[in-house]
């Protein structure tokens, strides 16, 4: 009975939240934040990481009320939003890293060979920063050009757009990345 009463008011207060009210949200909130964060901690191991994506999650969740359905399971609602969160985050930096073994295989920075070190790390993480700031299309373009050497046929076909798609996504990356080196400069 206890249980049944519980679903009730869990589904009394997110027919409450689709229709705005805060006091639902603060009560949501209160009741899974916890929750959300221990377990973005215990896959992620990051106490920041795991404050930023529970934030995100409640955020989206406040967003998104409007279309919350009170007989659908909030709690699996939250646990999977924030799992796509850290999978997108993951991703982010995986794409990061792989920018930035990239750029170590690619004559982009290489100064007649005598960059020192400092200097070529942190342009590398300057570029790597301004990549990921590029829309999704013309980053992934940009990655699988000047990182995986595809020419440009082949990043047409995979990605299902024309080559002069391509081709102009690539010197919009150039431009994008030209013009930030020059403004930090």
């Amino acid at each position: 009975m206890d249980s049944e009463r519980k679903a009730d008011s869990l589904q009394d207060i997110i027919a409450a939240l689709s229709q705005g009210s805060k006091e639902a949200f603060d009560s949501l909130y209160g009741r899974f934040v916890g929750k959300v964060h221990n377990f973005i901690l215990r896959v992620s191991g990051e106490a920041d990481l795991s404050k930023d994506i529970t934030q995100e999650v409640f955020i989206r969740l406040w967003l998104k009320r409007e279309g919350m359905d009170p007989t659908r399971s909030i709690e699996s609602w939250l646990y999977v939003c924030a799992r796509n969160l850290f999978l997108n985050e993951l991703r982010s930096r995986r794409q990061g890293d792989a920018f930035a073994e990239g750029l170590k295989r690619t004559d982009l920075l290489q100064d007649n060979g005598t960059l020192d070190l400092v200097n070529y790390r942190s342009a590398e993480r300057t570029i790597a920063g301004i990549v990921r700031e590029m829309p999704p299309q013309r980053q992934k373009v940009f990655v699988l050009s000047r990182l995986y050497g595809l020419p440009a046929a082949e990043i047409a076909r995979q990605m299902g757009i024309s080559e002069r798609t391509v081709e102009n996504q690539l010197y919009q990356a150039r431009k994008q990345i030209s013009s930030m080196l020059n403004n930090n400069s």
